[in-house]
């Protein structure tokens, strides 16, 4: 007698699995998530169920150990969406943006914004894999070892793209350290906040919390950081929640820098109180 096909069934994976990177759904290259500055972002739902509809995104199951996925926290983001009954940009302007002071900050550049030039690092022989990996229209001229990027926004709001100051930065620093309240205003309970800053997912590389994570083997369990790199640009965000001490530093070149023993040395100086 035969036997009855074996068929894998993946659950669907919470929304704390999605946050937190054990959701089982893979991270396609995000390089050409981009678009240009002066035009529209693709829909967001439609581009979610197009992900989905590939099994290399979906195929593998929910686990404990995390896997980071942009992916993830762009489903994140369309539940959110739905939730709020108003658009993920929206939601973030309001709920967290304007209450925070972070008023220079968004999803697209602001009318009167100071743009940064985003610089890709490569030898000129390399340009055409360049173009590849990002969309032509964002490819501006070459300065001698570097490429130069046109202005450009993220297609998932999502995973990413929000374009700002680093002073705005540092407020939403501030909002971590003060467990969800800055200027005397409560944006996130400090309940909320304690759970996001807690390692509960461990990966190969990285080990997560809630929008945080650290690098496996630093030595150096004091710390929560969160990159926001690309092309054409490499931020690094630290925390030392104990010492109430938050570090950003926002580059306009995808090479990463050292920045590790540059935030301990930071981290460990005499701050006043």
């Amino acid at each position: 007698m035969e036997k009855p096909p074996v068929v894998s069934v993946c659950a669907a994976p919470t929304i704390r699995q999605l946050l937190t990177h054990t959701g089982g759904l893979a991270n396609p290259l995000p390089l050409r998530w981009v678009h240009p500055a002066a035009d529209p972002a693709p829909d967001q739902e439609a581009m979610l169920r197009r992900l989905l509809r590939s099994r290399w995104v979906v195929g593998r199951p929910t686990a404990p150990r995390a896997r980071y996925s942009n992916v993830g926290y762009l489903a994140a983001a369309h539940v959110v969406a739905a939730a709020a009954r108003t658009s993920f940009e929206r939601y973030v302007h309001t709920a967290i943006l304007e209450p925070a002071g972070m008023s220079a900050t968004g999803f697209t550049y602001g009318a009167e914004a100071t743009r940064a030039t985003g610089y890709v690092r490569i030898p000129r022989v390399a340009d055409p894999l360049l173009r590849l990996a990002i969309p032509a229209a964002l490819l501006g001229p070459r300065h001698g070892r570097h490429r130069s990027l046109r202005p450009f926004h993220v297609d998932g709001a999502g995973y990413g793209g929000l374009v700002g100051p680093v002073l705005d930065v540092s407020r939403l620093l501030r909002l971590h350290l003060r467990e969800g309240e800055i200027d005397d205003r409560r944006i996130l309970s400090a309940t909320a906040v304690r759970s996001m800053q807690h390692i509960t997912a461990r990966g190969r590389r990285l080990d997560h919390a809630i929008g945080w994570f650290r690098q496996r083997g630093d030595g150096d369990d004091e710390y929560l950081e969160h990159f926001g790199a690309g092309a054409g640009f490499w931020n690094v965000l630290r925390l030392y929640p104990q010492r109430g001490i938050g570090i950003a530093a926002m580059a306009n070149t995808t090479s990463p820098y050292r920045f590790q023993s540059l935030f301990r040395h930071l981290a460990r100086a005499d701050w006043p109180s």
